[in-house]
């Protein structure tokens, strides 16, 4: 008896610091998820307004979805247009000389 209740406090200890890795592992990912997103100069979606924190469900839809797309354009100013090669359509606006936007 006493060997399995010494096995159970080593199998607590052992998730305990599992769990404390992976919550200290999210704290750093949403504070890094949120620097990029405030450099990126882009506002809190507004249904998470007044909220202003990544969590575990929104970071995915509004957070990482909003980085990615702001990215896009991004590269897509300094590329030019993209075409995607399997659609063979083009994907991101394109500015061409006289200043008008094709897509």
């Amino acid at each position: 008896m006493e060997e399995k209740i010494n096995h159970l406090e080593e199998t607590i200890n052992t998730v305990e610091l599992q769990y404390q890795v992976q919550c200290d592992t999210w704290n750093n990912l949403r504070s890094k998820i949120m620097h990029v997103h405030d450099e990126l100069g882009l506002s809190v979606p507004e249904d998470l307004v007044g909220t202003n924190s990544v969590t575990e469900n929104n970071v995915m839809d509004d957070y990482l979805a909003a980085i990615e797309n702001r990215a896009s354009e991004i590269l897509c100013s300094i590329h030019g247009d993209y075409e995607d090669e399997s659609q063979g359509t083009s994907i991101f606006a394109n500015n061409d000389n006289n200043g008008s936007t094709t897509v």
